[in-house]
C-alpha cells in the first residue's frame, strides 16, 4: 500500500467511525424525542382529567351556591326590616331592664331578711343566755 492508500484509507476509516457516531447520536436522539413526546402526551392526558376534574368540582359548587341565592330568595319575604326590628327590640330591651330591677329588688330585700332573722336568731340566743345566768 502507498501512503496514498494508506491516507485515504485511514480517512475512510475515520469518515465512518464518525458517521457511525453521529448516526448513533441521531438515533439516541429520536429516542428521546419519542420519550419525551410520550412524556407529554401522557402530561396532556393527566392535565386534561384534572380541566374534567376542576369543571365537574365547579359545576358541584354552583349549584350549591345557586341552591342557596334560591333559598334566600324564598326566604327574603320572611324575615322583618330593620325599620320594624328596632323599635320591637328597643322595647325588649326596655321590658329586660325592668325585669333585672325587679330581680335586683328582690334580692336586696332577701338579702336584708336574712340579716334581720340573723340578728334577731343572735339577739334571742343572748337573751337565752342572760336569762339562764
Amino acid at each position: 500500500m502507498t501512503d496514498k492508500e494508506c491516507s485515504e484509507f485511514l480517512h475512510s476509516a475515520v469518515f465512518r467511525e464518525y458517521q457511525k457516531r453521529i448516526e448513533a447520536h441521531f438515533e439516541a436522539t429520536d429516542a428521546r424525542i419519542e420519550a419525551n413526546e410520550k412524556l407529554r402526551m401522557r402530561e396532556n392526558e393527566l392535565l386534561a382529567q384534572q380541566v374534567t376534574q376542576a369543571k365537574i368540582t365547579m359545576e358541584f359548587r354552583l349549584e350549591g351556591m345557586n341552591e342557596l341565592r334560591k333559598q334566600i330568595n324564598d326566604e327574603r319575604g320572611r324575615y322583618i326590616e330593620v325599620k320594624e326590628f328596632n323599635p320591637k327590640l328597643d322595647g325588649i330591651l326596655d321590658r329586660l331592664a325592668r325585669i333585672d330591677l325587679r330581680v335586683a329588688n328582690w334580692d336586696g330585700r332577701f338579702w336584708m331578711l336574712g340579716a334581720g332573722l340573723t340578728g334577731l336568731v343572735v339577739l334571742l340566743q343572748l337573751a337565752v343566755s342572760w336569762v339562764r345566768k
